[in-house]
Formats: C-alpha cells, structure tokens, sequence
C-alpha cells in the first residue's frame, strides 16, 4: 500500500499506531523498492488538481449553453404558438 502510494506514512502511522521508524525499516526490509531510493508519497499534484477543475469549468460552461439554447427555443416556440392561436400563452399559463 505504501509503496503503491495508496496510503501516506502518517496514515499508516495513525491506522497502526507505530512510529516512522518501524515504518521505514519495515520498507528497508520487506519493501520492493531498492533500500537507497527514496519513496515520494504524493497526494494529487496542484497542477492536476487545476487540470481537473478546468475540465468541470468547460463541462459546466458546456452545460449552461445548453440549457441557455433550450430557453431559446421554447421561448420562440411559445411566441409561435402565442400567433397561431390568438392568445399570451405566456401570461396565461405562467405561475404567479
């Protein structure tokens, strides 16, 4: 888990109750990386962080066009019917 970066050293220190050092020397002895090599355990970088809310941004953007052409064109549907039948359909049905 360690190694996977599935869990940080503080995680595993709190869910366990051990200390740093059992941590390590556990990793220097069972471990499959290389004793020498240092472990980087990273949550989610700030770059992909923004990456990821810019992606939400476009897709909410996307969505909100969306939805701005459907009023668009009820609207326009409304104003057609409102000439066909004689009548504001627009006043007459809106909720007050």
């Amino acid at each position: 888990m360690l190694e996977n970066c599935e869990i940080t050293p503080t995680e595993l220190r709190f869910l366990y109750n051990i200390s740093y050092s059992t941590i390590y020397r556990w990793r220097s002895k069972y471990g499959t990386l290389p004793a020498n090599e240092k472990l980087v355990v990273e949550k989610k970088s700030d770059s992909y962080k923004v990456s990821e809310f810019l992606k939400k941004i476009k897709e909410l953007e996307t969505m909100v066009g969306r939805q701005a052409m459907e009023i668009s064109f009820l609207n326009d549907v409304i104003a057609e019917a409102s000439k066909v039948y004689e009548t504001d359909i627009k006043k007459k049905f809106s909720k007050q």
